[in-house]
């Protein structure tokens, strides 16, 4: 399932973007934590949100000094805050789809082998077995 709190908007960047601005503005270095009580962000989505920033050039990491994060802000581009939120999404319905895909699979009562063969396109393999090999599975399972 994917976490609520995971989308990530225009608003949230700005949001961001503006708690670490008296930071930036004195050079001082930040914590995740710190962040995350400026804005109420959740850490990951802060996390999330900061590589957005840097991703679309209104952010640049100055480094880390262990747990302490140093920023500098640079121009907010909305077209580019835009594109970044975009691509965010489409990612992020991208790995909804991989993740339901998975489920399905897991959850899935059809011979896996035939299911991961059709996934990459191999017909070659769905090809019906010799009649030496079905007779010797046959008699495995009357076996059994």
């Amino acid at each position: 399932m994917v976490h609520r709190n995971s989308n990530l908007t225009t608003e949230d960047l700005r949001l961001l973007y503006e708690a670490l601005r008296p930071a930036s503005d004195k050079n001082e270095p930040v914590t995740i934590d710190i962040i995350s009580t400026l804005t109420g962000m959740q850490e990951v989505k802060a996390r999330v949100g900061l590589a957005a920033l840097e991703s679309a050039n209104a952010l640049e990491r100055q480094g880390d000094e262990g747990i302490w994060l140093r920023f500098r802000l640079l121009e907010w581009k909305a077209e580019e805050i835009r594109f970044v939120i975009e691509r965010h999404k489409r990612t992020r319905y991208t790995d909804k789809k991989q993740l339901e895909y998975m489920v399905a699979y897991a959850e899935s009562n059809a011979c896996r082998r035939r299911i991961i063969l059709e996934h990459f396109g191999d017909s070659e393999g769905l090809k019906p077995r010799s009649a030496a090999i079905t007779a010797r599975y046959t008699s495995l399972l009357a076996f059994l």
